[in-house]
């Protein structure tokens, strides 16, 4: 008994690094601290009526937002510890249950509508919103699979992209004796292998493109480019990437203008940016969303109406104004300086990214720091952007302010991994 006390102590000794206090960067964590908190004051001002019409209790999303950001920070608390060396293992097994989750959900993503709006096949859990398949609904806990598996692309990725030599030449060796070149299988085997972590990006995006989510497919390949570029050693390499890169892009204007539902988004878009406003039809369809939070960005003036005086949360954005819609009550309630705030924040968390980065004498480090940061700051520039109108409008979840579990715990996850390595850098 004694001697497997003694290995469990020494393996989870290998894991976490218990004498290390804290060493990491301090405004990361204090920026992260700040924008968590009034994240949540946000979700309060903005969801507390339809809380209290819902379930009589104004604190409803306040309590469940709370009780999320303390499990993501035990979490980060977990990855701000953990010898990033040693969690290959741990990053696989994300990697799969992010997998199998999605998996799981695939009959009723790819099945087709009932004359309500309702799936025609029901997967225990599954939740359809909007004609989107995308969440797990256990009651006390709602599940988005697609952001665990941005986390678990992340690091597996890193571990793919600085494989040591002898690990290069025995999955030569490997694919040598075992993967016949005559055979199209093995052809194919031999692909995945030689090329894992595009492999593993693209199971990913296809399994996400049958959930009807293209803002996610947009974050995962800005992480995957992110990363390899980084990782490139030569100009033609680079550039080979670029190329890459531009093929999805054309593939993503494809897919829009395939989809009813994405291509009117579009319009209601263009019918704003020209004309000023939508037309009824899209005003009170695909654009209702937008335009109204457009109606709050600009009730806020330059100081806001106050915390707590939004209008348009009431019965207008309603659900979107504490998800996706959250930075247009914050510039209603806190106006442009309110906004400006936001943005700064992030921008300060993208400038200490790339410092974390360039400061890392190991690449496994630089490259976790590089898609870490790629994840938060694009999801945080793509909200805001759709927000203000920059882009067509799009279900993106903002770090630290929307309300949501997984985007949470995630978000959290990733900056206690940032910290960690900022800490490493520091020693």
């Amino acid at each position: 008994m004694n001697v497997y006390f003694s290995s469990t102590k020494k393996i989870f000794s290998n894991i976490l690094n218990s004498n290390i206090g804290f060493k990491g960067d301090f405004g990361l964590l204090v920026i992260s601290i700040a924008l968590s908190v009034f994240g949540l004051l946000m979700i309060f001002s903005a969801s507390s009526t339809i809380a209290y019409i819902r379930y009589g209790d104004t604190f409803y999303y306040f309590n469940r937002q709370l009780l999320w950001l303390i499990f993501g920070f035990l979490v980060g608390y977990f990855f701000y510890r953990v010898n990033l060396d040693k969690i290959k293992f741990l990053s696989y097994f994300l990697l799969f249950i992010s997998y199998g989750l999605m998996i799981f959900m695939l009959p009723e993503a790819l099945s087709a509508f009932n004359p309500d709006g309702t799936k025609v096949i029901k997967m225990p859990f599954v939740v359809t919103l909007n004609g989107a398949t995308r969440w797990y609904d256990f009651g006390f806990l709602s599940i988005q699979p697609s952001e665990l598996f941005k986390l678990s692309l992340i690091l597996v990725g890193s571990y793919i992209l600085c494989r040591t030599d002898r690990e290069k030449v025995k999955l030569s060796k490997f694919l040598e004796q075992y993967v016949n070149n005559n055979s199209i299988f093995n052809s194919f085997l031999g692909f995945i292998f030689r090329n894992l972590f595009f492999s593993i990006t693209l199971f990913g995006v296809l399994l996400v493109f049958a959930q009807r989510d293209l803002d996610t497919i947009i974050v995962i390949l800005l992480i995957y480019f992110s990363m390899v570029f980084v990782a490139a050693t030569s100009t033609k390499q680079k550039m080979h990437i670029l190329k890459i890169f531009l093929i999805f892009v054309i593939f993503g204007f494809f897919s829009i203008l395939l989809e009813d539902f994405r291509r009117n988004r579009v319009l209601g878009y263009l019918e704003i940016l020209l004309y000023g406003e939508p037309s009824r039809e899209f005003r009170d369809g695909v654009s209702f969303q937008f335009w109204n939070g457009l109606v709050a960005l600009g009730s806020g003036g330059l100081f806001g109406v106050g915390y707590g005086e939004s209008r348009q949360k009431l019965f207008f954005l309603q659900d979107a104004a504490f998800t996706d819609s959250i930075f247009a009550i914050i510039g209603e309630e806190f106006g442009l300086l309110g906004t400006i705030g936001v943005i700064l924040s992030f921008l300060y968390i993208l400038s200490k990214g790339i410092e974390i980065a360039k400061s890392s004498s190991k690449k496994l480090y630089v490259l976790i720091a590089t898609g870490v940061t790629t994840f938060v700051i694009s999801q945080a520039f793509l909200n805001i952007s759709a927000n203000l109108g920059v882009i067509p409008f799009a279900g993106m979840a903002l770090p630290f302010l929307t309300y949501g579990g997984s985007n949470t715990i995630v978000t959290l996850t990733s900056i206690g991994i940032l910290i960690n390595i900022s800490k490493r850098s520091n020693r």
